[in-house]
């Protein structure tokens, strides 16, 4: 039954219904991440429980980074916008309470999982293999519990930060709640025009890239392994998020703005690949300075990652809910398990990796083959972990 405030209209038909593209988005940014972890492993730019090629050749680390940075770039910052968008949802139909209970079943107990099982289990197998030591993932438990360091959190870093990001959230409804996007009072506005949307990237780039001048892309917040290089991006996404529900945004995008941020998008790409190769050819400048500091190399390439981001998130919004607004048997059996699937994969590719560790073919073609296999094992892992009993209220 729909009320006089289009608002309350709106808000409860996105509690009512699954809207089936942004669970197909999900399904998608959760193959990225498992292939990025995996890129890691075989050449790729970054750190990992276990790493098969230490010193790739110069197309594979290319290659591999490349697919890293790209990813990164904007996949977390989209997981955390239509994270926002249902924490914003779920608010709504429960009290306070019962909320905050909720989100620490859904978060804070996949975090425990992974920090004392699948953590240890990952080491576990890392040890036996490498180093030809018993497998005692109980002592392994042990030390997380004795030496905690954040380590053990792993890529469910995700989850820590969105917890800490829903708490706030809750502190902002409890003491403001005239102010709270979970409580929509009158009908939000069509898509923002292209000035608000530059406004947005460009404010965001000055305050990250300030950031990053004393915490580079790479540098870990030790307690709780948090980059806080990227933090304000993530903090943005999840704010927009949160009021998504009371705006007309996904409704008012038109294709015409699909398409055009789809071409600033790809443009953006052409032009950062003309720039690297640039400056680490011709002009012989250390690349590192792209990660943080006071340099000209971190304050474009936060523009860009803001300018990629924001593209890609308009972009594939637009194009899922135009061509893939279904889900088929087989896309249903993913988005179930697309969060289990996230807390298992590390130990998933890892053990993969390990296990084909002894046959020598190029590392570039060995990602490739073996990504298919990493994305449908990490899900079937996903769907028999849901299978013990509560696991399924939980993941």
């Amino acid at each position: 039954m729909e009320s006089g405030n289009p608002a309350w209209n709106q808000y409860n038909k996105m509690k009512k219904q699954r809207i089936l593209y942004l669970d197909n988005i999900r399904i998608l940014l959760a193959f990225l991440v498992i292939i990025t972890h995996l890129a890691v492993i075989y050449g790729g730019g970054g750190g990992w429980y276990y790493k098969e090629v230490k010193r790739p050749d110069a197309a594979t680390s290319a290659l591999l980074t490349i697919i890293i940075i790209a990813n990164k770039a904007f996949l977390l910052g989209l997981f955390f916008m239509i994270s926002g968008m249902f924490t914003a949802l779920s608010a709504g139909r429960v009290s306070t309470g019962k909320f905050v209970a909720g989100r620490f079943i859904r978060l804070g107990i996949p975090l425990a999982i992974y920090a004392l099982v699948v953590h240890p289990l990952t080491r576990a197998l890392q040890n036996i293999y490498l180093h030809g030591q018993h497998f005692e993932p109980l002592t392994i438990f042990k030390n997380n519990l004795i030496y905690f360091n954040g380590t053990a959190v792993g890529p469910l870093w995700f989850v820590e930060l969105l917890l800490f990001f829903t708490l706030l959230f809750m502190g902002w409804h409890v003491f403001f709640p005239r102010h709270a996007p979970s409580l929509p009072k009158t009908y939000g506005k069509g898509f923002p025009a292209t000035g608000q949307i530059v406004a947005f990237i460009v404010v965001l780039s000055l305050l990250t890239f300030v950031v990053r001048i004393w915490f580079p892309v790479g540098w870990l917040f030790k307690p709780f392994s948090l980059e806080l290089a990227n933090l304000l991006q993530y903090m943005a996404f999840f704010v927009v998020g949160l009021y998504l529900p009371r705006t007309r945004w996904f409704d008012s995008l038109s294709l015409k703005t699909g398409k055009a941020w789809m071409i600033i998008t790809l443009t953006s790409v052409i032009l950062a690949f003309l720039v690297l190769l640039t400056v680490s050819t011709f002009l012989a400048v250390d690349i590192n300075l792209f990660a943080g500091g006071l340099s000209w190399l971190s304050a474009l390439f936060v523009f860009w990652e803001l300018v990629f981001s924001v593209g890609m998130a308009i972009t594939l919004t637009v194009y899922f809910r135009e061509k893939l607004n279904h889900q088929t048997k087989t896309v249903r059996f993913f988005s179930r398990n697309v969060y289990a699937a996230f807390v298992v994969h590390p130990l998933v590719i890892t053990a993969l990796a390990l296990l084909l560790k002894d046959i020598h073919i190029y590392p570039m073609l060995k990602y490739f083959l073996l990504a298919p296999f990493a994305i449908l094992s990490s899900f079937l892992f996903g769907y028999l972990l849901r299978l013990v009993p509560g696991m399924k209220k939980i993941l």
